[in-house]
């Protein structure tokens, strides 16, 4: 092992940040990237450790190779019972209609807010509805990659969408594991489905994914949305639907591809979540934001949860038609 990857090491043992230990060791993330590529082929395995103050640890485990997950554990850092971030989706980078410019704007009110958590719900590029061409897929993940704006203070966790998928069905491009390798500051729920467990309660986000979710037209069980919140991408527009026990956002488009039959500005949601003293769900504050040339407040909203369920687990999520893929 070399005198680095040693320091490497050490610094994970004793539970530095990714952002400590670029700083000690002056490299960049891609290499930070390669490095523990390099301890895991020597039999040193770790899995995020993610705070919502944007900041990523590592746990050591007792195993070589970690299997992929579409759930993750958000540590409460900065406040133990509330929990802010900002949410969108569908930027379909690679479509004419793309705006990455729009991006730049949410990541400057994210770190005017002290946001440190974006939550993308899926379709990041075009994939192989733009043209039937593995060069153009790439083309879009190397944009990506590239041009999504980037702070070290800002994480994207994100699930991956069915234009997300077609280049893993059509070419065996796996963008969630190009992305993550190249970007650090992007964590992968997935494709389809993902949970974001926090204390002992959870968001549930939502993407129709040929054959790892149900599809457009099957909705997520109601039996398992109470207490939660579930966060579904795809509709290309904002919509809240709530009940006593139950708070469902389709959250909004961040790019300029907009539905005819459901006209609307491109925009995000600013959501704060508040725990009751059993670390579970209790209230819901979302702030709507809408982009035409700047940013814009077009609204607030509350809800209340009057009941709570059972935690929902990993297999129970994506079990019969709701599956993963590796």
């Amino acid at each position: 092992m070399t005198e680095i990857n040693q320091l490497l090491l050490q610094l994970i043992l004793n539970g530095a940040s990714t952002k400590e230990i670029l700083q000690t060791l002056n490299i960049t993330p891609k290499q930070l990237k390669i490095r523990l590529e390099t301890l895991k082929r020597e039999g040193y395995g770790f899995e995020y450790q993610v705070s919502d103050n944007g900041l990523i640890t590592y746990s050591p485990l007792n195993e070589i190779y970690h299997e992929a997950t579409n759930s993750l554990q958000m540590n409460l850092t900065k406040n133990k019972r509330e929990f802010t971030f900002l949410t969108f989706s569908d930027l379909h980078i690679g479509n004419k209609l793309d705006n990455i410019e729009n991006l730049y704007l949410l990541y400057e009110y994210a770190k005017k807010e002290g946001i440190n958590i974006i939550i993308n719900c899926g379709d990041l590029i075009d994939g192989c509805c733009t043209n039937e061409s593995e060069t153009t897929i790439r083309k879009q993940i190397e944009t990506v990659i590239s041009k999504h704006p980037f702070d070290e203070d800002i994480l994207n966790i994100i699930l991956f969408g069915n234009h997300d998928y077609t280049p893993l069905e059509r070419y065996n491009i796996n963008i969630s594991n190009i992305i993550t390798s190249e970007r650090i500051d992007f964590i992968s729920l997935g494709f389809g489905t993902g949970l974001i467990n926090i204390l002992n309660g959870q968001i549930v986000i939502l993407h129709p994914v040929k054959r790892s979710t149900c599809s457009s037209h099957c909705s997520f069980p109601n039996r398992w949305a109470t207490g939660k919140l579930i966060l579904k991408g795809h509709g290309h527009h904002n919509s809240i639907k709530t009940h006593d026990n139950t708070c469902t956002l389709k959250v909004p488009t961040a790019s300029d591809v907009i539905y005819s039959q459901n006209p609307s500005l491109p925009g995000a949601m600013k959501i704060t979540i508040h725990f009751d003293e059993e670390g579970l769900l209790n209230t819901i504050m979302a702030e709507n934001l809408v982009i035409a040339n700047k940013l814009y407040t077009a609204g607030y909203f509350k809800h209340t949860f009057k009941s709570h369920a059972t935690a929902l687990t990993e297999q129970t999520v994506l079990s019969k038609k709701l599956k993963r893929i590796t």
